[in-house]
Formats: structure tokens, C-alpha cells, sequence
């Protein structure tokens, strides 16, 4: 078949090594899943890319394959469904989430009395050199303020360590603040940090899970989130990991929403791929969240449940895939559109720990997905 024929000539047919998942049609399946070519032996290649249609599951490897060994004697299940259990969680450098073989890249458990400045700047700029900042509007924002859409004059001392937490709080003030950038009066402040020229990374090119157990303020106002953008400082791209509404602009529009976004293309076009899901009619308290980021897949998961996943190609076109460095961004925030009257202040956005992990395994060549590929669907 046409599959076949593009399957050969990228790496040859193999067979898959993964477990069905329950509920879904077909397994999804990412770089960690190995091949098994018609040698019999286990490749342990540079990258594997994967497709499957109905009664058929077909890989790819690219790369050098290396060495092979012999094949396991029985299936692994796929992680990108079932998470394996690490084998001593009790140890910091280890979850019992993370996904087979990745291993701790860095990981910030805010123990000591301040915020640390070797991962993180607070506000929106680039501590060494405020030229460099995240992508403001430029006509209603500034170092405080990321836009109108949000309330809350960004302040350094709204983020800060206590407890072995990281905390960026939402206060209401009166009298109000006399800002300066943006300048006017603002009733309320609130605390963000970013890992511009510290800490950032590429999915595409190295696949990681990054793991945040956080507690997330309640209330229609609050707008915290936890999310990446371009280290090349242009937006798009933006990958809103974990972004939280209280109310979406409108209570008609939605409430009690996590929103995990992908914004792709140039400004002003631009293109956005969204799933929903209520958060704290299901969640409470410190929650355990993971997001796995791979050249094919996106998947995101609460206290090692899968609750999303997009795939390359079918959610997010080829041409919008993320694949560059980013960095991450924590804050709180305030929804402009709406009163604070239902809101208690000041409410905290609290981060007790934040981990990446990445796999072994970095991708050489960037590829095109099969959905993307001629004889591919």
C-alpha cells in the first residue's frame, strides 16, 4: 500500500510495542514506544514516529537505530497512556508519574528563602536585562501590565518563597496604585515569574514531561496559569499548559475553566487549538499536574490521570506543531471583564514543586507527521 511503501522508505514496518487503551479506538502512541523491524531485534532508535488506522499499528525509525537487542518477551504498555511507577518516590529526583526512561533534567522545590534567581525573574523582564521581556502590548501594556485583557499591576512582591512554596498572590488595594508602566490608578496587583534566558526548552527536539503540584485560587476573577512562550521573544507561538478561568470573560461563555491552548502562526495571523475542562468541580487542593511534550504528541494529565491529548497532524496542523525553545511563565492573574466582587483577596496561586524530565533519546531531524506525508492520512 501507499502507507507501506512510505513507512519503507522512512524506516521500515514494524511492529508496535504498546498496550489499548481503554476507551479510545486506537492506542496513542509517542517517541517513547520502540520497533521491532523484521530482523526480530529491539531497536532502540534516535526517534520513532508513529500512525495507526483501523485493525493496524505501523512505526517508523529514524536516525541511526543503534545496537539491537534482543526483543522484550512481553508488551510494555504504553506510557503515553499508563504512566510507570518510578521506583522509589520517596526520592525528590523521582515521581511515581513519570513516563518510563525520562530522566530529571531540573526541578525547583522552592526551599529556600527566596525565589531562585539561577530559574526565575519576576514580573515580565528578564532580570539581568530588562530589554528582554515577555511580548507586552504595546499600547496597554508594559513591564506591569501583559495587557488589558488582565487586571493586576504586576509587583515584585507579590511572588515570594514560603512554606517551601512558591506563591504569587492577587491583592486588592485601596487607594489603588499610581502605575507607571502601564501608567493609571489599579485597584489590584498580583505576582508572576519567568524563565526567559534560565530555563527553557523544546519538546520537539528533545522529548520531556514537566511535572507542577499546585494549588489553584478559586474564584470568577482569578486567572492563573502556567505556560510557554518563544524564546526568540515574538508571539505567537504560545502553549497554554494549565491556564485557569474562574469566569471566561463572560459567566455565558464559561466557568471553572482549565483551558489548554496552543496559539500558532504570525502575528497578526494567528491559529489556536483548545480543549476545556472543568477544574474545581473535579479537583481540590495541591494537584499533581503533568504534561508530556514529544515530536508527535501532547498529552496532559491530573494526579496521573490522562485528561487531554492532542496529535500531530490531526489536532494541530504539521505547520503548527511547537518545536522551538520556550520558556515558561507562572503567574496569577485577575480577568479584567470581571467584578471582583465575588472574588475573596487576596487569593494565592501556590506552586510547591516544578520538575522536567526528559527522555534520552533527541531528535536529529525535524520530520513531518504521517497525516502530513504523501500516502499518509
Amino acid at each position: 500500500s501507499a502507507i507501506e511503501a512510505t513507512v519503507s522508505a522512512i524506516g521500515g514496518d514494524c511492529g508496535l510495542v504498546t498496550g489499548e487503551r481503554d476507551g479510545k479506538p486506537y492506542p496513542l502512541i509517542d517517541a517513547r514506544d520502540r520497533c521491532f523491524p523484521s530482523t526480530g531485534k529491539y531497536y532502540d532508535c534516535d526517534f520513532i514516529s508513529t500512525m495507526s488506522q483501523p485493525g493496524r499499528r505501523i512505526c517508523g525509525c529514524f536516525g541511526e537505530p543503534g545496537n539491537p537487542t534482543e526483543a522484550p518477551r512481553s508488551p510494555t504498555k504504553s506510557p503515553t497512556s499508563s504512566l510507570t511507577m518510578a521506583p522509589t518516590p520517596s526520592d525528590p529526583s523521582n515521581s511515581p508519574y513519570v513516563p518510563d526512561g525520562y530522566k530529571l533534567s531540573w526541578r525547583d522545590d522552592f526551599g529556600g528563602p527566596d525565589i531562585d534567581t539561577t530559574n526565575w525573574s519576576r514580573g515580565l523582564v528578564y532580570d539581568q536585562d530588562p530589554s528582554l521581556h515577555v511580548v507586552w502590548n504595546p499600547r496597554t501594556g508594559g513591564p506591569h501590565l501583559l495587557n488589558d485583557n488582565y487586571e493586576g499591576y504586576i509587583l515584585d512582591e507579590d511572588s515570594y518563597v514560603e512554606d517551601g512554596k512558591l506563591v504569587l498572590a492577587n491583592r486588592e488595594h485601596s487607594p489603588p496604585i499610581q502605575g507607571t508602566a502601564p501608567a493609571g490608578d489599579h485597584h489590584y496587583s498580583t505576582g508572576w515569574v519567568n524563565s526567559l534566558r534560565k530555563r527553557y526548552f523544546d519538546g520537539s527536539k528533545k522529548p520531556l514531561y514537566l511535572e507542577v503540584k499546585a494549588q489553584f485560587p478559586e474564584g470568577l476573577k482569578v486567572w492563573p496559569a502556567i505556560w510557554l512562550v518563544s524564546e526568540r521573544l515574538v508571539w505567537p507561538p504560545e502553549i497554554d499548559i494549565w491556564e485557569y478561568f474562574g469566569c471566561f470573560f463572560n459567566p455565558n461563555w464559561g466557568v471553572d475553566e482549565m483551558h489548554l491552548r496552543n496559539i500558532w502562526g504570525e502575528w497578526p495571523s494567528k491559529e489556536t487549538h483548545n480543549i476545556e475542562i472543568n477544574f474545581h468541580e473535579h479537583y481540590s487542593g495541591f494537584v499533581t499536574l503533568g504534561w508530556l511534550w514529544t515530536p508527535d504528541v501532547l498529552t496532559w494529565y491530573v494526579n496521573g490521570e490522562e485528561v487531554a491529548t492532542k496529535i500531530r497532524g490531526v489536532d494541530i496542523p504539521n505547520d503548527g506543531w511547537p518545536n522551538e525553545d520556550m520558556f515558561l511563565i507562572l503567574n496569577n492573574g485577575l480577568m479584567n471583564e470581571v467584578d471582583g466582587a465575588s472574588t475573596v483577596f487576596p487569593n494565592y496561586f501556590e506552586i510547591d514543586y516544578l520538575a522536567l524530565y526528559e527522555s534520552p533519546y533527541e531528535v536529529q531531524e525535524q520530520t513531518q507527521s504521517f497525516s502530513d506525508r504523501p500516502g499518509g492520512f
